[in-house]
């Protein structure tokens, strides 16, 4: 059984996987993430019946996003991957984001996706990546008014992530080759795409698994 969190956002999520969905949990985590991670994970558990000692591995979203939210999700990962003596994996949480909306709008296997998350003073962190989901570029500090050149200079098609940039849409001239995913599915990163990716990734180590934060604290 394998634990996973992504706690990047203003959204947290965890999912118990194995091989599928087994069970899953998400809440507000401004100002919370603190107080509600662990008893969440624990209540998570418990609710299907499993303990601590049922897990046989942890993955954790690294980022980029809110440097609080990583810091408490990587380290509660660290922790239990090394009292516990587990497999423990780490993805960017903008590879997460981009995976759901590329399934989200049908899987295009020639559409680059153009992920991206808050960050503060009007910036957005970006990622780009290629039609087979590979990161094609560094991970980006971008000022939001400047989205719309970002997109119009991209490959086409563009399948676009989250909700900064979904927002935004109106803005980026209707262009034919964007591609919107609908209904909130890709606004943030979700901690099941996150274990659907994590679940074949061999072990990182401690060492491996870091939060991405692009700009200092």
């Amino acid at each position: 059984m394998m634990l996973a969190m992504e706690t990047s956002g203003p959204v947290a999520s965890l999912v118990l996987w194995d091989g599928q969905l087994v069970g899953a949990e998400s809440f507000e985590s401004a100002q919370q993430l603190a107080q509600r991670l662990v008893p969440s994970i624990s209540a998570l558990l418990s609710s299907r019946g499993l303990a601590l000692s049922d897990l046989a591995k942890v993955a954790v979203g690294l980022g980029p996003g809110s440097f609080t939210g990583l810091r408490i999700g990587v380290t509660t990962a660290r922790t239990l991957a090394h009292a516990l003596r587990l497999p423990l994996v780490g993805l960017s949480s903008l590879q997460v984001l981009a995976e759901q909306a590329w399934i989200a709008v049908g899987r295009p296997s020639d559409a680059h996706v153009l992920a991206v998350a808050r960050s503060k003073r009007g910036e957005v962190y970006a990622a780009r990546l290629g039609p087979g989901r590979e990161l094609v570029s560094p991970f980006l500090l971008v000022e939001e008014r400047d989205l719309g050149a970002l997109v119009s200079g991209l490959p086409k098609p563009l399948v676009l992530a989250g909700r900064e940039l979904l927002g935004r849409v109106p803005e980026l001239g209707g262009d034919d080759g964007l591609l919107v995913p609908s209904g909130g599915v890709a606004d943030g990163p979700d901690a099941a795409v996150l274990a659907t990716l994590a679940w074949p990734l061999p072990d990182a180590g401690l060492a491996g698994v870091t939060p991405i934060y692009v700009r200092r604290s």
